[in-house]
């Protein structure tokens, strides 16, 4: 991890084609999107690797990845800090009953079983946080339990943490209702929404001196237990994992929000 690519020359890629970004509202399985003009978020490569303690992803876009500013979207007048995702869409137990689809944030094409997403956001021009997330739950009730199970029991309406990292219940899911952290070198984690408040943990990542490339690194013990006592991601564990770029339209050529989403890898063996 240190913004230098040529270590990635070897490892298998998977290509995504060009100017094909769309816009992120739709709901619907079969939705055909708008296409947008934003070449920050428009994926052209991108590839995972792992070692025995890291799952590794890396992605390559014809503009710069992170990029933002502070100003308004098409048709507002407001002036807001822009906002800039790299999400990764984990299917973590190759059951496609469990988690949720990736329609329902608006990443397509769609597909089905994710359970987790880790993310870097990039907020107001700076790297913000690196997270992880649960995306198992249906309800606020089941959000509540996952904040409890997650902390020890420990978890205390407003106040974000640190507290000593517990588990998190695999199941099935819908986008709207999880659970996200930053896991820290300590065992504790620290619960946290996007726009900041900036916390750093495990999760990081390296932009080449262009911007164009990423270099993603997370830690398996970030991904911690289920519901179970089992260990989430460690070798031996299969994964269908989807790559997608998202960020607000302050930069883009329209001014609108977009995002592009590609095919996953499907059966990526942690070895």
């Amino acid at each position: 991890m240190d913004g230098k690519f040529d270590d990635w020359k070897n490892i298998k890629g998977y290509t995504d084609p060009k100017n094909d970004p769309i816009d992120t509202d739709g709901r619907v399985p079969d939705y055909v999107g708008t296409r947008r003009k934003h070449i920050d978020v428009d994926v052209l490569e991108y590839k995972v690797a792992q070692d025995a303690e890291n799952l590794y992803i890396y992605v390559r876009s014809q503009g710069e990845i992170g990029r933002t500013k502070t100003g308004p979207e098409k048709g507002d007048k407001k002036t807001r800090a822009g906002r800039f995702y790299i999400t990764v869409a984990i299917d973590v137990d190759q059951n496609d009953e469990t988690g949720y689809s990736l329609y329902e944030g608006g990443t397509f094409p769609n597909s089905g079983g994710y359970d987790m997403n880790v993310e870097i956001e990039w907020y107001n021009g700076e790297f913000n946080t690196g997270m992880y997330m649960n995306k198992c739950c249906v309800n606020e009730e089941e959000l509540l339990k996952n904040f409890k199970s997650l902390s020890q029991g420990q978890y205390e309406e407003g106040n974000d943490g640190p507290y000593p990292a517990g588990y998190h219940t695999i199941k099935k899911g819908v986008y709207d209702y999880y659970p996200q952290w930053v896991y820290h070198e300590d065992g504790t984690l620290t619960f946290v929404v996007d726009r900041g408040p900036i916390v750093h943990g495990v999760l990081t990542g390296e932009l080449s001196e262009d911007g164009h490339e990423l270099e993603m690194k997370v830690p398996y013990i970030g991904f911690l237990k289920d519901q179970h006592g089992d260990a989430i991601a460690e070798p031996g564990k299969v994964f269908d994992i989807c790559v997608s770029l998202q960020a607000s339209g302050e930069l883009a050529g329209d001014g609108e929000w977009a995002g592009d989403g590609t095919i996953p890898i499907e059966g990526y063996e942690l070895e």
